[in-house]
């Protein structure tokens, strides 16, 4: 199933490239989103490998750095890099609107499938978590809400 998100998250990719159009600041801002959705998930990605190889964290869950603000920040990256691809399809092509089908397949994926399982997982193991799932958003970096 997921494949097939993916596959359709792609579609707008196909209608934005090769439109003989000019790129402008629009273009541009829309690549950036891109951009920025993939360090996010980079960063993420290695923060939290660094806190995975420090032993004396097992059974513990991350919260420093991007995670101290999201409790997923690599899917955010994620949907992110795929609402920037349908962002910029829209830029060249956006009588072809109906696309916003992929990022929003994407986006209930993590927040109704992947998420969800991992944190069962993760609360399975250290049931403290919930304290940390009450404190800090689950997708979208925001400050920590008070307790």
């Amino acid at each position: 199933m997921p494949t097939v998100i993916v596959f359709i998250a792609l579609i707008p990719a196909y209608f934005g490239i090769g439109q003989g159009k000019e790129v402008n600041i629009l273009n541009i801002l829309q690549f950036a989103i891109c951009i920025g959705a993939i360090l996010t998930e980079s960063i993420a990605d290695q923060q939290i490998d660094l806190f995975r190889k420090d032993k004396s964290h097992k059974n513990q869950y991350i919260d420093q750095g991007l995670w101290r603000y999201s409790r997923h920040p690599n899917y955010f990256g994620e949907v992110s890099f795929w609402w920037g691809i349908w962002l910029m399809q829209m830029g060249t092509a956006p009588q072809i609107w109906s696309t916003v089908i992929g990022p929003i397949l994407v986006t209930l994926l993590f927040i109704f499938i992947s998420i969800p399982m991992m944190e069962k997982h993760i609360l399975a193991t250290n049931p403290t978590y919930s304290h940390y799932q009450k404190q800090v958003s689950m997708l979208k970096p925001m400050f920590r809400k008070k307790q």
